[in-house]
């Protein structure tokens, strides 16, 4: 959009929209149908060699600076806010990164979009190593790509997952995230779950043990999986 143009370069619109004219006429540049004052590349290679121009540092910066601009746009989508954030982690926004991404692979599963979700799982884990470690946020981002993974047909690597997940809460001693690295194990309600693989059914209740009685829903979910565990391996 030109005003967020003119926002990020703190350049006035008027000034952004003459540029953009002569870009236009010069055909590397085109008008969105139906959206006024919304442009778009005539042509990927013209964006790809613009971005070649830039230095990382300016690039970088760049993305920050949208980033940090389009969290103020009530219109943004998570998407879009991860890929920005993701891009300028190194900055110091890599939390900020991992939160939109959690949120675009969270809609993302939402709308059956598997693919889409692991997709963003990873760029959430990636972000991760760009800030400082959280082995709590780690564990729990493992758990839910590797309920992801299972929805995709990837079962082996939802497993995987769920391990890496299992062993960071056994790290940190945390009970809920054992659970969860259960349930990502099983996959969705037992339907990936092996007869011969009773290692859902251990973490599940490992993790049971560790969960207080005050913390009931997490307790109830915890004890419907591991049912399902039960009769299923």
């Amino acid at each position: 959009p030109i005003d967020l143009v003119a926002e990020v370069t703190e350049v006035s619109e008027d000034s952004v929209l003459e540029h953009v004219e002569a870009a236009i006429a010069a055909r590397l540049v085109n008008e969105v149908s139906g959206s006024p004052g919304q442009m778009s590349f005539a042509h990927a290679l013209v964006r790809s060699t613009l971005l070649e121009e830039l230095s990382t540092t300016r690039r970088v910066r760049l993305h920050r600076r949208i980033g940090e601009a389009l969290e103020q746009r009530p219109t943004a989508s998570a998407a879009e806010l991860a890929r920005h954030f993701a891009e300028a982690a190194a900055t110091g926004v890599a939390d900020r990164a991992v939160v939109h991404a959690r949120r675009a692979a969270e809609q993302a599963h939402e709308g059956l979009a598997y693919d889409e979700a692991v997709a963003f799982y990873d760029l959430a884990l990636e972000a991760l190593d760009a800030g400082d470690e959280d082995l709590a946020a780690r564990g729990a981002l493992l758990a839910s790509r590797g309920v992801a993974q299972h929805f995709r047909g990837e079962e082996d690597a939802g497993r995987a997952d769920a391990l890496a997940a299992a062993d960071a809460a056994r790290q940190l001693g945390d009970a809920t995230l054992l659970a969860a690295a259960g349930s990502a194990y099983q996959g969705f309600v037992g339907q990936w779950a092996s007869l011969a693989d009773p290692v859902a059914v251990e973490l599940l209740r490992e993790g049971l043990t560790g969960i207080a009685k005050s913390q009931v829903v997490t307790r109830a979910r915890t004890m419907a999986a591991l049912a399902n565990a039960v009769i299923v391996a």
